[in-house]
């Protein structure tokens, strides 16, 4: 569903570009979101206009949203790896002590 929605919101892009004059285009404050247009293109409404901005950084707030959450289970990942890595060291160490006081 929701690569459905993003390939109707990219078409839906596609077409505004190629349709809409370049004189007559918005400006943008930032290239990853638009300023608010001064003319509405293609018969846009301020509606449609905002809740097509409002899906779209929606999207991207998912999509950061799921790059964190792989980044936190990774880092996870990596921190339980070091504490076996330690613990194990500690185990010989200990042990090692051990058997050189009794001899083994």
């Amino acid at each position: 569903m929701l690569a459905q929605a993003r390939s109707e919101a990219e078409q839906a892009r596609r077409t505004a570009r190629t349709t809409q004059p370049a004189a007559g285009a918005a400006t943008s404050s930032s290239s990853g979101y638009p300023a608010y247009p001064t003319a509405a293109p293609n018969n846009e409404g301020w509606g449609a206009w905002a809740s097509r901005q409002f899906n779209e950084r929606t999207e991207r707030l998912n999509d950061v949203s799921d790059s964190m959450n792989n980044l936190q289970q990774n880092s996870a990942g990596w921190a339980d790896d070091v504490n076996k890595f330690v613990g194990k060291q500690k185990r010989g160490l200990v042990l090692g002590a051990v058997k050189g006081k009794f001899g083994f």
